[in-house]
This record gives C-alpha cells, structure tokens and sequence, in this order.
C-alpha cells in the first residue's frame, strides 16, 4: 500500500528527473533541492524500491561531477551517490547499469580503488547489450583506454560492435571506427 501511495506520489518528481536525464541537463539549484528531497523521502517510505536510490544515486552524481574542481564539495556527493547506487544493487543486484554507475562514481572518488575493476565486471556481464550500461562504461574508461586490460577492451569492443541501439552505434563509430 505504501509504495503504491509513494509511487503515485512521486509521478511528477521521476518524470521531471527523467526529462532532465533525457535532455542531459543538470537540473538548476532549486530544482534539483525539490528532487532530491522527494526522492530522499521516497526511498525512506519503500526503502526496498532500487528506483528511489538509483535515481538518488544520479541526483548525487551530477552534483559531484558538476563540482569535480572542488573536492570538499565534489567527493561528499560522490559518496552518497555511491551509497545510493549500493542500496540500489541490494534491491536490484541484477542491473548492469547501477553496477555501471557504482563504478563510475567510485572511480571519480579514488580512481585507484580496486572494487572499479570489479564493478566494471559485473556491470558488463549483466549489461552486455544495454545501452544504459555501455555508455557508462566507456565513460568510465574513454580516458583510460591504454589501462585496460585485454579482455576488458574486447568486451567493450564487442558490445558495441553488436549494438542495435542508435545511440550505441554513433558511440561505436566514433570510437572504434566501426559502422
């Protein structure tokens, strides 16, 4: 009953999060404040819902990354988007794209952790032909390139290679040369 309640309830705030998702924008102070408030309280009434902490988890990474400049600022964000995406993984441990997330995000806090290896692991073996996933995980790595390892790079390589999404495949062609 109270998810129910909850997800009638925050109909406009996901809606409004994913238009901005959509757009690529970062949405502005004020707005963002009303998001992450209504998420924040959703996820507390149906704290076994990935959705309210992964969308969380992103509200919490764009505000890191946009503060990237600023590390007392930046990493604070990045942790809770971090934690976010793990209570996301705990509902939903089945989503290449929160394993994806979870990657990227602890990647710009420590670019050295060693769980990212891992992450990047599980993200692809569940997110193999998942837009959503690939994306992110170029992200991750597009500027690491000559640090992956072998088998890493062909399972980037081949995911994009057989990508059907349209986005995939601009992606594939720019970066691999490939139509």
């Amino acid at each position: 009953m109270i998810a129910g309640v909850t997800d009638a309830s925050t109909l406009r705030l996901r809606s409004t999060l994913s238009a901005y998702q959509a757009m690529g924008k970062i949405p502005d102070p004020v707005s963002w404040q009303e998001l992450e408030r209504g998420v924040s309280r959703a996820s507390k009434d149906v704290p076994e819902s990935p959705l309210y902490h992964q969308q969380l988890g992103y509200l919490y990474a764009i505000r890191g990354v946009a503060a990237a400049k600023f590390p007392e600022i930046s990493i604070p964000y990045l942790e809770k988007a971090t934690f976010s995406y793990r209570h996301a993984i705990f509902a939903r441990p089945m989503s290449g794209s929160v394993w994806a997330n979870l990657a990227l995000g602890s990647y710009y806090i420590n670019p050295n952790n060693h769980e990212i290896g891992s992450f990047f692991d599980i993200a692809m073996e569940l997110g193999r032909g998942d837009p959503q996933t690939q994306v992110v995980l170029i992200s991750l790595y597009r500027n690491k390139w000559a640090d992956l390892t072998p088998v890493r790079k062909n399972e980037l390589v081949h995911a994009f290679q057989h990508a059907k999404d349209p986005q995939m495949r601009r992606i594939n062609q720019s970066l691999f040369g490939a139509s």
